[in-house]
């Protein structure tokens, strides 16, 4: 029976951008579209669609944006892309970095990677909002193959200087490319450890499993126990799931069947269909009280989004 339950291993885009909106009172003028982007006027100003045709770059990426996002106004590949460029020939980053989304989602007809990473290229090497974004996804397509060669090299290259740039997911995958490409534990354990730190949730789940599962030499359930528990406060269902598994397991050495329901209820919560399995055989192994008992347990935890998910007392 106690082998009933096991481990549950783990996988991970960008927007599309107009300028910033102004927080002023909105005016049906709306000159360059700000209002609109805001969502505080119901009409695409005249005087905006003026203005980006007379090259005005902060015009030009709002109604772009609009027209990408098909709001206030039909969707238009082709326009949007010509305002984008008009905006990256005057020197707007943020508008490179749309025009490396757009040909990279296929958003103006078939996908087009070597162009997607050529924008992106452009947009890592300039300061702005979404500058590491861009060198994330430099890296990835470098990592992958994606628009180009594969280039480990040049993935770590951009990868890490938007790591230097706060991206979480970017310490990631240089994890991934320690733990999967070079097989160095060690340095791949640095990276998840970064990218947890720097609030990316896959992070703390994968070092809760190099603990679980003997990746780092050795098993150490109590300290998978405390990845897991980061990664489920926030909102991880893998995590959730596995931390459900250690209870069941008896982590502190008898199965604490009330806190495995707790925690298979928040997972099941998330449409976490391993979950929804695990709790119809678990249900039958409680009394009718406590099942009541775990039931409003289970409520408060999810009520509080996963945060106040604390041991039950019952011990088996």
């Amino acid at each position: 029976m106690r082998a009933l339950f096991a481990i549950v291993a783990l996988v991970s885009t960008v927007p599309l951008l107009g300028c910033s909106t102004s927080d002023s009172k909105p005016s049906m003028n709306d000159l360059f579209c700000d209002y609109a982007v805001a969502g505080l006027v119901d009409t695409v100003s005249q005087s905006c669609i003026a203005q980006a045709e007379q090259g005005n770059s902060h015009a030009a990426m709002n109604l772009a944006y609009l027209y990408v996002k098909a709001e206030l106004i039909a969707t238009n590949p082709k326009r949007a892309t010509e305002l984008y460029h008009m905006a990256a020939s005057m020197g707007e980053p943020t508008a490179e970095y749309a025009l490396a989304e757009l040909y990279r989602t296929g958003f103006t007809g078939a996908r087009q990677p070597k162009l997607a990473r050529e924008w992106y290229m452009k947009a890592a090497q300039q300061q702005h909002e979404y500058q590491k974004d861009a060198q994330f996804m430099l890296g990835l397509m470098y990592f992958e193959g994606n628009g180009g060669g594969k280039d480990l090299s040049a993935a770590e290259h951009w990868l890490k200087l938007s790591v230097d740039n706060g991206h979480g997911e970017a310490a990631y995958l240089l994890g991934q490319i320690n733990f999967d490409e070079y097989y160095n534990i060690q340095r791949a354990h640095s990276w998840f450890q970064k990218s947890a730190e720097l609030g990316h949730v896959p992070a703390n789940h994968k070092l809760g499993l190099m603990y679980s599962d003997g990746s780092m030499g050795h098993t150490d359930q109590q300290q998978a126990r405390l990845w897991f528990l980061k990664a489920a406060e926030m909102g991880s269902a893998d995590s959730q799931v596995n931390l459900a598994t250690l209870e069941f397991n008896g982590i502190n050495g008898e199965s604490d069947l009330m806190q495995c329901y707790v925690w298979l209820s928040a997972a099941d919560s998330q449409g976490h269909e391993i979950a929804r399995e695990r709790m119809a055989l678990l249900i039958p192994m409680l009394s009718e009280s406590e099942l009541q008992q775990a039931q409003g347990l289970s409520q408060r935890c999810i009520q509080s989004q996963f945060k106040d998910c604390g041991e039950s007392k019952l011990r088996l």
